[in-house]
């Protein structure tokens, strides 16, 4: 059986009860939810019970204030003991904070409390057992509100997350709103709605024969790039090259010859002297690419040496071999550095650079091409 059932309540319980409530914060629970339970001064609804009169016998009360010197002096002694073991008084304490109603056993308990008092003196046992109950009802008291702001909290959190939750689904809503309002603007429609899945794939198809429209586009320029380029003309025709250098000069020195003994071998040798050796001498030469090009290059009949007082005759011009524009049929006076092709005017020209782009696009032979020219 525990101590706290068989020792006596102090009276001095419970003292420092109403300064810890003093100081303790209020909620908002109490100030916000039902209109609030801020005590009013002429309250005619609510009559506390703490203005029944507690009537008290004389040796009774004689051996409480007794009890009560006893009590103080032993505080100091006990106080670890004496926190552990306090319980509140009967009797309620105003104080700023809210406290619940007394219930309905609570008020009969304390209305026949008195009158068995007043009739005879309750005994160590009877007295043990109602403070005892009174000290529960007082802790059930305490104990509730502490419930009451724990649920006050977890609802509070619930709310704020709820809270923030719809603003947050509110700015997502305005910023795709906003979103589509740009898209509808860059596109110049008045709106713009998600699309369905058919309406998704045909865009798609729209959308990828744009692609190959443009990349046809960009390959077709990127072939005329490449036509505008400065090609670097090769000549294929044989060529006639003029070579110029220094070497030694060799011819103009003096024949003076030396002679020169090798001491190991007893060898006599006999050598040419150079007196000057950085002389030098230019020699020009001209190179033909093969024979046939010597051949055509060499004058054909013998120019005859002028006799004296008359001016030298001039040799035979070769004949001039005269080219045809294949689109005119007139004399050609230019050729074409690209297509290496004579033509004799501007319009002549024109064709030609057109034939020539439709041989790139086709790949159909330009003979082909110039011939279905001439016919059509």
């Amino acid at each position: 059986m525990p101590l706290c059932v068989d020792r006596e309540r102090r009276p001095n319980a419970g003292s420092r009860m109403a300064k810890l409530l003093n100081e303790e914060e209020e909620d908002e629970f109490y100030t916000k939810v039902y209109g609030g339970f801020s005590e009013e001064a002429d309250d005619l609804d609510y009559e506390s019970e703490s203005s029944v009169e507690d009537s008290v016998d004389s040796d009774f009360d004689v051996d409480g204030e007794a009890e009560d010197d006893k009590d103080e002096s032993d505080d100091d002694d006990g106080d670890e003991e004496g926190k552990s073991r306090k319980r509140p008084r009967s009797s309620r304490v105003v104080t700023k904070a809210y406290t619940e109603p007394k219930r309905a056993k609570t008020t009969d308990g304390k209305a026949t409390a008195p009158k068995t008092t007043q009739s005879t003196v309750p005994s160590t046992g009877t007295k043990t057992k109602s403070d005892e109950s009174s000290a529960s009802l007082q802790a059930d008291a305490t104990s509730e509100p502490r419930t009451f702001r724990r649920s006050t909290l977890r609802a509070t959190a619930q709310s704020e997350a709820a809270r923030r939750k719809a603003a947050t689904t509110q700015d997502t809503a305005v910023r795709r709103k906003a979103m589509l309002a740009e898209i509808a603007q860059r596109k110049n429609v008045p709106e713009v709605r998600r699309l369905t899945q058919e309406e998704l794939l045909a865009e798609a198809k729209l959308t990828e024969e744009i692609n190959r429209r443009s990349l046809a586009r960009y390959q077709r320029l990127e072939v005329e790039k490449k036509k505008a380029r400065i090609q670097k003309t090769v000549h294929s025709a044989p060529m006639i090259r003029y070579h110029s250098f220094t070497v030694p000069n060799i011819d103009e020195q003096p024949d003076l010859y030396g002679v020169s003994v090798d001491r190991d071998t007893s060898t006599i040798r006999a050598g040419p002297i150079i007196e000057n050796p950085s002389a030098r001498c230019t020699r020009n030469l001209i190179t033909f690419a093969d024979l046939s090009c010597l051949q055509a290059s060499l004058p054909r009949t013998a120019t005859p040496l002028p006799e004296p007082g008359k001016p030298a005759p001039v040799p035979p011009r070769p004949r001039r071999h005269v080219r045809i524009c294949p689109i005119s049929g007139l004399p050609a006076r230019y050729v074409d550095p690209v297509t290496l092709t004579p033509y004799a005017n501007l319009a002549a020209f024109r064709v030609l650079r057109r034939l020539y782009a439709i041989h790139l696009e086709t790949n159909t032979p330009a003979i082909d091409l110039l011939r279905e020219y001439r016919n059509g």
